[in-house]
């Protein structure tokens, strides 16, 4: 048999250094695929891959390159117990079990790889066998590491090598990675967290009796003990045993959120840690009296989350222990009790369970009581502030609990500032928290609400409890409707803004009505707003609430007149017809209404300037509505007996100005009416002015004649009808800052300048508002023949130097040149700047025009003030221009 190299053993006694590894909660060995791999030896010299048996060939033990294998290691490979157990007796005086290979296997390492239970039973069986634990290959695993390299050898081989291992060899052997056996136990198997969420009592104390761990120590950065995650998990074993090793003070450590264990089985709802938790006399009490970093007690988690066992439990403790009283009225940091809890989540069974308990109804106010900064005991870094300021913003304004959930903000912890100083005895401002029955209320919880009224629950505590029964569906409306007179009164309840509510939409018709009616049948004729009535009936009425005006009319005005509305109203029928609301009206003839003389502008009212653009949908369903309104209340003589005789007038003007022209013409039945505004009207319709009904009075003929010419009519009849009545082109009459005979040239009407001079022959020499004549208008638009018939009064004042411009400006080169055939002279025409009438050409481009005025070989030598010449600036204007 070949040499044998010695085993490298570690002593047990001998300290190694051993590098710390940071151990995941919990981390799986390898995968599955890896894990069901069958296990290779790299010593196995029969072993080919990728070979059949039979091309196999055998192993040459006696050739100078085969493995240091002895026939104890073979043995082992194969699992040849029989042949171990021979080997072992008849051993000589060397020791076999030390033996190595070339890769440092001692026959355990392979008994090990190859997860052969009885072989590792027989080699530990012998005196040596710390030897054999402590034995390292090449690489410094120990057998023990071998078998954690394997899900499959873990659960074969460790129960056998742990009963021989010891605290040094699993904390102080490591290989050459720096792993010992603690280290890879934990990271594969787990910790006693582990344990503990399994509830695996043997594997925790198998951690504590091997590896020495800790089962008192909490997590550094959440500050969770075992205990917390026994309750969190649900293991009541685990909460069994934890309790017959823990101390009073353990028992009760808080985690970073200032959770006991107790809160924990409180948030699950678990009834028997509960109960295992509390069967200590010495903590109980300060259990369940422990408050979180909110401020909320177990009895406060246990009723937000609806676990009426766990609350039942609860309470049943705290009054066993003589505490219930306490525990009831704890206020949590936002200053509600248990009960405030109950009643906002509806729960009706736990509110009974409450108050039964004793907990008050009417609780108010917090006590003025002092608030430390909870923490563990000896713990002392100062924690951060629970959020931001800009955090807290956006939940105040979060409509709803899970909305306000939704808002992160996500900011490194290195940027937080240190939250300020708190000393142990600042006390807490004393602030005013809602009711129960209010929070009850708030929400909508009608069961809660009818159980503490049942129970005592002031109703006048709440504030404006009107505006809740405004907003409540009609099962709380039933349950406040008994109470009514208490939150009615006039000395308890405001109701200052009564007569504005009337216009929110926030609050419906109906529920408004049963307000009212519920007031009526409680209070009577006292009832609050009693002094406001008629203008909370007209605020209904404007708000196009019929059915709660119809219910106020009765008791505000019952057999008087309609009291005046408020200002600036005049009227209740001016109002409606303001509003352009057919129902409003027809809702005030349904009521008998009685028009007064007020009343008299109500057909003015409807005829209102309707804003936006005349041709858009809105505008037209404006004024169809308002025709509508104007002509049922003509057909029901729905108004004052002095409406027509004294507005008559006033309403055909203004049916005329604003442009409601079918009823201008309904209006002419009218026996009143002695004029018409014709200018109104040829802005409007010009048809309309050709109606055989017309008064015989016209009013503006003079702006008519002038409109007629603006809109370039060719109705000669209306022209006629117009000069029939009196129109004359005088100067004062300007439409948009032109006279009429200076539209009739801006449009080339020759045969309107001809009639309006016939009318006024210095027509033809008035002046715009901007110093401009009919023969500037007519050379810039060329109009050659206007031009004609203005050319004899030139003497008389027309300018002709501004024409000739304002030609060349328009490139009117007939105009122009019709005006230089009668006046050559005015090709020699400059400007105030000293432009030449080529030089505005071409600098505006008008080639033809240019050439006309001045050949091109004259161009260069004709400059002006700046010193250009026509071809200079027909180039910059026409730079592709070629002459």
């Amino acid at each position: 048999m070949p040499a044998v190299a010695a085993a490298n053993v570690v002593a047990p006694n001998q300290q190694a250094s051993v590098p710390r590894i940071r151990l995941r909660h919990r981390v799986e060995a390898w995968a599955s695929q890896r894990n069901n791999k069958p296990v290779q030896d790299v010593d196995d010299v029969t072993t080919h891959d990728d070979k059949p048996q039979k091309q196999r060939p055998p192993p040459r033990w006696d050739d100078a390159t085969a493995f240091v294998f002895s026939d104890l290691h073979e043995a082992c490979r194969v699992g040849d117990h029989a042949s171990v157990d021979a080997i072992l007796t008849n051993q000589s005086t060397s020791t076999p079990t030390l033996c190595t290979t070339n890769e440092g296997h001692t026959p355990l390492h392979v008994a090990v790889m190859h997860g052969h239970v009885a072989c590792i039973e027989r080699l530990l069986g012998q005196d040596d066998a710390a030897l054999q634990m402590h034995a390292q290959d090449h690489i410094g695993r120990t057998p023990l590491h071998l078998a954690y390299a394997r899900r499959t050898l873990r659960d074969a081989c460790l129960p056998v090598l742990m009963q021989h291992a010891t605290l040094t060899l699993c904390c102080t052997v490591s290989d050459n990675t720096g792993q010992c056996i603690r280290d890879l136990d934990m990271h594969l198997i787990g910790d006693l967290y582990d344990a503990t969420i399994h509830g695996n009592v043997p594997r925790m104390q198998f951690l504590q009796t091997m590896f020495g761990c800790k089962w008192d120590d909490p997590m550094s950065e959440l500050g969770r003990t075992l205990l917390h995650e026994a309750s969190q998990h649900r293991q009541g074993h685990v909460i069994t045993y934890l309790l017959g090793l823990c101390t009073p003070p353990w028992l009760l450590l808080q985690d970073s959120s200032g959770a006991t264990a107790l809160h924990v089985c409180a948030k699950q709802g678990y009834v028997d840690g509960c109960v295992l938790l509390l069967d200590a006399r010495e903590t109980a009490t300060s259990l369940l009296l422990t408050q979180d970093n909110t401020g909320r007690t177990a009895l406060h988690w246990s009723v937000l989350r609806g676990y009426e066992p766990m609350v039942t439990s609860l309470l049943e403790h705290a009054t066993t222990h003589a505490c219930v009283a306490a525990l009831v009225g704890t206020c949590d940091d936002d200053g509600a009790s248990p009960l405030h809890v109950a009643a906002a989540t509806n729960s009706v069974v736990m509110a009974q369970k409450l108050v039964d308990a004793g907990a008050d109804v009417n609780l108010e106010s917090m006590l003025t009581r002092y608030q430390a900064r909870r923490g563990r005991p000896g713990q002392q870094k100062a924690k951060p502030p629970r959020m931001t300021a800009r955090r807290a913003q956006m939940m105040d304004h979060a409509p709803t609990l899970a909305d306000r959930f939704r808002v992160i903000e996500l900011q490194p912890v290195t940027s937080l500032p240190p939250p300020p100083p708190l000393s142990i005895g600042e006390p807490v401002q004393r602030r005013t928290i809602p009711t129960p029955l209010e929070l009850a209320l708030r929400g909508h919880c009608a069961d809660t609400a009818a159980f503490v009224l049942e129970h005592g629950a002031t109703i006048t505590l709440v504030q404006d409890v009107w505006r809740l029964y405004l907003t409540a569906p009609t099962g709380l409306r039933t349950v406040l409707a008994p109470s009514a007179r208490q939150w009615l009164d006039p000395a308890i309840a405001s109701f200052d803004t009564f007569a504005t509510i009337c216009l929110d939409r926030t609050f419906t018709e109906d529920s408004l009505c049963s307000l009212v009616t519920l007031a009526i049948e409680s209070l009577g004729s006292s009832i609050p707003w009693a002094a406001d009535l008629p203008v909370v009936a007209f605020h209904a009425f404007q708000a196009e609430r019929y059915a709660l005006a119809s219910l106020l009319k009765p008791l505000a005005w019952d057999g008087t007149p309609w009291p005046r509305p408020p200002s600036p109203h005049v009227s209740w029928l001016c109002a409606a017809a303001t509003r352009g609301s057919l129902r409003s009206i027809q809702w005030l003839y349904d009521q008998q209404y009685e028009p007064t003389d007020a009343d008299g502008t109500v057909f003015e009212c409807i005829l209102q300037p309707i804003p936006g653009s005349k041709g858009s949908a809105s505008h037209k369903h404006e004024r169809k509505q308002r025709t509508q309104v104007f002509d049922w209340l003509h057909a029901a003589r729905f108004y004052h007996a002095s409406t027509l005789p004294l507005h008559a007038q006033r309403t055909v003007d203004v049916a005329l100005r604003h442009g409601y022209v079918e009823l201008a013409r309904t209006c002419l039945t009218f026996s009143n009416i002695d004029t018409i505004d014709a200018a109104d009207a040829l802005a409007q319709d010009h048809t309309f002015l050709l109606l055989a009904t017309l008064p015989p009075t016209w009013v503006n003929v003079d702006k008519a004649l002038t409109l007629f010419c603006q809109r370039n009519l060719w109705c000669m009849d209306l022209l006629q009808a117009l000069i029939g009545h009196g129109a004359q082109p005088t100067p004062h009459a300007l439409v948009h800052g032109l006279p009429a005979a200076t539209w009739a040239v801006t449009h080339g009407r020759v045969d309107i300048l001809i009639a309006l001079a016939r009318l006024d022959l210095s027509c033809l020499l008035q002046r715009s508002v901007h110093n401009q004549d009919a023969l500037y208008w007519a050379a810039r638009g060329n109009h050659v023949a206007i031009v004609d018939l203005l050319w004899p009064y030139i003497a008389s004042g027309l300018n002709v130097t501004a024409a000739a411009i304002a030609a060349v400006e328009c490139d009117a080169l007939e105009a122009l040149k019709w005006m230089a055939k009668r006046d050559p002279s005015i090709r020699t025409i400059q400007t105030d700047d000293g432009d030449a009438l080529v030089h505005i050409a071409c600098r505006r481009g008008y080639l033809a025009l240019a050439k006309w005025l001045v050949p091109t070989a004259k161009w260069t030598s004709i400059r002006n003030a700046q010193g250009e010449t026509p071809r200079q600036l027909m180039m910059q204007s026409c730079r592709n221009a070629t002459w």
